[in-house]
């Protein structure tokens, strides 16, 4: 199981967040940590300004070389249960939902501006 301990090799470095093809954050990684069912971020921006963002714990992460994918898909929360997956769907409502809702944030360590 990969836990958010695969994030610690991108402390100090520039990361970019993007959610579904676009970019959410940007900025250099200088801590995380879960607190109850989020996960914080805190960020420092090319301006020299830190910021915190805050997401909800994903439902799979997935690593691979300088890439972390957060998976916030109902499929991956329901473990490719249709019946599942059919229910939350039809039970969920169409506004005001987050936005990470069956979606997927990568975080990707860039290359210093």
């Amino acid at each position: 199981m990969i836990t958010l301990n695969v994030l610690k090799n991108f402390l100090l470095k520039p990361v970019v967040f993007i959610l579904n093809d676009k970019t959410v954050r940007k900025g250099k990684l200088m801590l995380f940590h879960q607190s109850d069912y989020y996960v914080k971020f805190t960020l420092q921006t090319n301006k020299n300004i830190t910021k915190i963002y805050e997401i909800p714990y994903p439902y799979k992460i997935l690593a691979r070389n300088e890439q972390v994918t957060f998976s916030y898909m109902i499929s991956d929360l329901c473990r490719d249960n249709y019946n599942k997956t059919e229910y939350i769907f039809d039970n969920t409502p169409k506004e005001g939902i987050n936005k990470v809702h069956d979606k997927q944030l990568t975080i990707s360590v860039i290359e210093d501006d």
